[in-house]
């Protein structure tokens, strides 16, 4: 543990989370790219290898016919590309607010500039996610889960158990395990409550993701 908690260290020290005013837009904007380059060409790719009704033209249908649907497709995909550009900086910010409110009430002292930028760090996890998809995706392109994700080896679809399943991701885990760390960190917190604090934040994201999940699954 020793080992790993100092190499760990000298990673959050390489990227600078403990100065009192880092640089933040920088490496924001390299994450940012990053992730959305790799999510964007997975999505393309995937749909370029979904199989389409050929001859589905009723009304409000035209998205899944082969010819007519394609369009509408790649303007969804557009725009969900697009909208990826936000996941980091909002993900990191939405994080950032809560743990900078529980580090409060532990009655630790830290700077929302700080707690930002730590969670900006740990987005380097989210781009090898988006990475590791793309990869799995092209081999895979029709998959409907992933290995990282614990539904793939438990089948439930068409459940709620299946959005549960779906939404354990273990870049997420890895994500919240790194923050803990961070916390520790930049905070002088015990590893008792950073853990809390990390943990926290895990099952609040857990429960929008579980929530986007189970509905798809059912619906």
């Amino acid at each position: 543990m020793t080992v790993k908690q100092n190499k760990l260290d000298q990673f959050f020290l390489k990227m600078g989370v403990q100065k009192e005013k880092p640089t933040i837009w920088k490496l924001m904007i390299l994450f940012s790219l990053l992730y959305t380059i790799f999510y964007g060409i997975d999505v393309f790719w995937q749909d370029s290898h979904q199989i389409y009704d050929p001859v589905n033209t009723s009304p409000g249908n035209e998205f899944l016919n082969t010819e007519t649907g394609q369009p509408y497709r790649t303007k969804a995909n557009i725009l969900a590309t697009s909208v990826s550009l936000l996941m980091i900086p909002a993900f990191a910010f939405i994080g950032a607010f809560f743990s900078w409110v529980l580090v409060q009430f532990f009655q630790a002292t830290t700077t929302f500039r700080k707690m930002y930028h730590l969670h900006i760090v740990c987005s380097a996890i989210l781009i090898i996610s988006a990475l590791a998809e793309l990869i799995y995706h092209f081999f895979d392109p029709t998959a409907e889960s992933i290995p990282f994700q614990l539904g793939y080896y438990i089948s439930s679809n068409g459940t709620w158990l299946g959005g549960a399943l779906q939404a354990i991701d273990l870049f997420e885990i890895l994500y919240f395990i790194l923050l803990a760390f961070g916390l520790k960190l930049i905070t002088q917190l015990n590893w008792g409550r950073a853990s809390c604090i990390s943990i926290f934040i895990f099952a609040v994201v857990y429960f929008f993701h579980f929530a986007r999940f189970a509905l798809g699954n059912l619906y």
